[in-house]
């Protein structure tokens, strides 16, 4: 595979490719030696560089085959409008553009019954197609001619037929009639279109069509988007009563969510009425896991307007008569709980309405805290979680903290969400740190960070003081007395000696040991301080997923390892030499986090410096070397201090390495940040020894954001949740955090913390300030 346009002449600038009037692919060139806005290039460079040489030299290439010419350009503007219409009967794009552009301009009613005929007889679809918008475009298009186009062969046609009925709907009625005929129709982009055009439609029917759609694709997001977007105050009834009506016994989750919240929202008391009405109707004094999940979602549509159902009661009789018949499901909702022999996904979905009815408030709470053990499937435990994270009060969040060293991993992650969602909660689970019920090293990284960026100065601070802790003093006080280490001469092949004696039990590392751990060549950071901080210090960035757990069964056996997998009625333990031990849920005594990475601290005690040297030796050799890329613009040199002390960061003066990472030119950023070895090392010398400010520069769409990147330097490291800056063209710089620098020359490298979901970040340049 190869380019399709190249050049070597490096001012070339292709912005755009198009089918010219020829039939040759036209490219456009703007031409220009520098693209960079000046904004981002460095005063000196300014001055060396025409920061406008090109401006007038932007070209048009052609493209056409070999051995062929293109066609002569034709001139349309030479024809009447017969030649006109003609034209529009062409494979070529830009023809058929430009004769429906003339023939508007023109006005000239001789076209219209031309256009007619080619609506319907032209063989090319494309052909048909203009014919409709010229017409449109002349105000000429009639009803007939629309009501016989929605029905066309070519579902192109058939879309664009249906989008241009939209304005003569209310003076064709038999376009409606049409219309809602084709629910059925095969295309989705057709009934794509339909949900956006049945929204402009008056009749029941059309309303009836619209919920036929959303049950038909409800699967598919951007049709429920498309047919919600349909949905008002007009339409809302019918729609629903089209859903409720559907032949499925349970409506879809989604949909029934996004109708629940349309009535609550625009207040239709009919609309509402016959959805609470389809809601608390019992079958021989039974209710599906669906009614469950609907009551569900309209407590939560009520709860994010601001309201409640006591509230909704209040207004009109016929709905607070609905509200009352909803008491029955909440009792169902309870007996359905606490019922072990029923489906998990109805107990599941019963759990959402604790707590949220109309009494027995406190027995709610009892049962999510009651499921809040290692008993309780993991689904189960987490809608507790989620439920009590609705509820109002301490209360809940005493609840959650109160299980915290049962949770798995991702229910530690979950409850932290919830915990640092509310001020009053955020002070609770700082108490639970001061009193050691959280450890500061189990809050992981984007969490401690959410705390270091609280909006209340004194939360701030006191989570400043508490995560302190995350780096184990004692911890620190071995890795500074290690530090030789790093002056040593390793020994590769007594290193492999070291690994299978001391960490083959639970890492494999070409071809000799366990996998229990993670994968060496996963780990981010291969550098030997990098190396000897994981060795020394294994719980300072430990992942979630390799802490420790303890089980104790029923008949006293207890069981230590990783929490590999959980099901409805079981738990995995995977151990040291990679032993599994499969724990029935019923046998369980206790499952608590020894709040510890399965890899011991202490090595220390069995290795002597030079041991670690050549351990570390013997990691570094197996691993596959990065090797440096190389990019236009980007030349690395060594970053010196300013006038102020402040070094200046910039992503062309970076080292660059990983599989996907690249320097882009156009902002003068590193981008493409999506692969695990992707990293970035900037050469400093730092005269001013301390502590410095890190400030970035970078851009994040919001759909990518969220991941975590590592700025190190020697045994010093900063982690950075990246947030969302709206896109990818829109750069913010704003102050992250801070870093100990060690006066001399010296390496500073980002790379991710951990897995990337999507890209890590656009990274334009990072800023250290000396402390003052």
């Amino acid at each position: 595979e190869s380019e399709f346009f190249t050049s070597s002449d490096n001012w070339t600038r292709p912005t755009t490719i198009q089918t010219g009037p020829d039939g040759a692919l036209w490219v456009a060139d703007m031409y220009r030696q520098v693209i960079e806005h000046p904004e981002w290039i460095p005063k000196d460079w300014q001055k060396r560089l025409d920061l406008r040489a090109g401006h007038d030299k932007g070209r048009i290439y052609r493209i056409y085959p070999t051995g062929k010419k293109p066609r002569p350009i034709p001139r349309l503007d030479t024809l009447d409008s017969a030649g006109l219409v003609a034209a529009l009967d062409s494979p070529n794009g830009w023809q058929r553009d430009m004769a429906q552009q003339l023939l508007i301009r023109r006005k000239d009613p001789a076209a219209i019954p031309l256009l007619e005929k080619m609506a319907v007889a032209c063989q090319r679809p494309v052909g048909r197609l203009h014919a409709l918008c010229t017409l449109d475009g002349l105000d000429a298009l009639q009803p007939a001619l629309l009501e016989r186009s929605v029905g066309d062969e070519h579902a192109g046609v058939r879309r664009h037929a249906i989008r241009l009925c939209e304005a003569q709907l209310a003076q064709a009625p038999q376009l409606q009639t049409a219309l809602v005929k084709m629910t059925g129709d095969p295309d989705p982009h057709v009934r794509m279109q339909l949900a956006y055009t049945l929204g402009a439609c008056e009749s029941p029917e059309a309303g009836a069509a619209l919920g036929k759609i959303v049950l038909r694709d409800s699967h598919d997001r951007f049709m429920v988007a498309a047919a919600m977007s349909s949905v008002n105050q007009r339409n809302l009834e019918a729609v629903m009563l089209a859903v409720l009506a559907g032949d499925r016994k349970a409506p879809p989750a989604n949909v029934l969510e996004g109708l629940l919240r349309l009535a609550n929202t625009t207040g239709e008391s009919r609309a509402l009425v016959t959805l609470l009405d389809k809601i608390a109707a019992s079958e021989n004094g039974t209710y599906a896991a669906w009614q469950f999940t609907a009551l569900a979602s309209l407590l939560d549509a009520l709860e994010q307007g601001n309201s409640s159902l006591a509230k909704l009661a209040a207004g009109d009789d016929k709905v607070k008569a609905s509200v009352g018949q909803l008491a029955g499901l909440f009792d169902s909702a309870r007996q359905a709980v606490a019922d072990t022999k029923a489906p998990i996904d109805k107990r599941r979905e019963a759990v959402r309405l604790l707590g949220r009815g109309f009494d027995h408030q406190q027995e709610d709470l009892q049962t999510l805290t009651g499921l809040l053990v290692p008993q309780a499937a993991e689904e189960l435990q987490a809608a507790a979680i989620a439920t009590l994270g609705r509820l109002r009060g301490n209360a809940a969040a005493d609840a959650l903290i109160r299980g915290w060293k049962g949770y798995s991993p991702g229910l530690r992650s979950q409850v932290l969400d919830l915990l640092l969602g509310r001020p009053a909660w955020t002070s609770a689970a700082l108490d639970a740190v001061e009193h050691k019920q959280i450890l500061p090293f189990e809050i992981d990284a984007a969490h401690r960070q959410l705390l270091l960026q609280q909006r209340s100065s004194s939360v701030r601070e006191r989570a400043a003081k508490l995560l302190a802790g995350a780096t184990d003093p004692d911890r620190q006080k071995v890795i500074d007395s290690y530090r030789s280490v790093l002056t040593l001469t390793g020994d590769a092949k007594h290193g492999a000696q070291v690994f299978a004696k001391t960490c083959a039990a639970c890492h494999q590392f070409k071809g000799v040991g366990h996998q229990v751990g993670p994968e060496l060549a996963s780990v981010g950071d291969k550098s030997p301080e990098g190396l000897l901080i994981a060795i020394l210090d294994p719980n300072r960035a430990v992942e979630t997923r390799y802490i420790n757990y303890v089980a104790q069964t029923k008949n006293g056996q207890t069981f230590t390892g990783i929490l590999t997998s959980e099901t409805g009625n079981s738990i995995t333990l995977l151990g040291q030499e990679g032993k599994q031990q499969v724990i029935l849920r019923n046998d369980l005594e206790e499952l608590a986090s020894s709040n510890k990475s399965l890899m011991p601290e202490g090595l220390e005690k069995d290795l002597k410096p030079q041991d670690l040297a050549d351990l570390i030796a013997h990691i570094r050799a197996g691993l596959p070397q990065p090797v440096r890329k190389s990019f236009a613009g980007n030349n690395p040199e060594v970053i010196k201090p300013g006038y102020d002390g402040a070094l200046h960061l910039a992503a062309n003066q970076s080292a660059i390495y990983g599989s996907t990472l690249v320097y882009e030119m156009q902002y003068g950023n590193l981008g493409y940040w999506s692969s695990d070895d992707d990293h970035a090392e900037w050469t400093l010398e730092v005269t001013q020894p301390g502590k410095y400010a890190v400030r970035l520069d970078w851009a994040c769409d919001n759909a990518s954001a969220g991941n975590s990147l590592i700025v190190q330097a020697g045994l010093e490291r900063l982690t950075v949740k990246v947030q969302g800056t709206g896109n990818w063209d829109t750069y913010k710089q704003s102050a992250v955090g801070q870093i100990t620098l060690a006066a001399g020359k010296q390496q500073l490298v980002v790379r991710p913390a951990g897995r990337i979901h999507g890209a890590l970040i656009d990274l334009r340049s990072i800023k250290l300030t000396p402390s003052r």
